[in-house]
């Protein structure tokens, strides 16, 4: 639950970062929570995230861990590349079918 997550977070308590956790979901074995973190001496920069977190059912133990940081880059560049490459990939909205799909 959410203080496992907590009491888990405090045990990464590293000088010059202050690390504080946004919203935690509930769950037996996984969750997920999303993150921001602070470096001290660099101010007005933080940087967001969300990692999801699941345990072994059997040992209790931390199994699996995905953490997904923003990027570093603003923007990233990889949308606009990718509309440079192919501009039909930023379509959002439903069109009509022009024959089979292209890749």
């Amino acid at each position: 639950g959410r203080e496992a997550v907590r009491d888990f977070l405090r045990e990464f308590d590293i000088p010059g970062i202050t690390f504080e956790a946004k919203r935690i979901s509930e769950g037996q074995r996984a969750c997920a929570f999303t993150w921001e973190v602070a470096i001290a001496g660099v101010e007005g920069r933080r940087i967001q995230g969300i990692s999801f977190y699941e345990i072994n059912p059997r040992t209790k133990k931390v199994a699996f861990i995905r953490d997904i940081p923003e990027p570093a880059i603003r923007p990233a560049p990889l949308p606009a590349l990718a509309t440079l490459a192919r501009p039909g990939l930023r379509c959002f909205v439903p069109r009509e079918a022009e024959g089979p799909p292209t890749i």
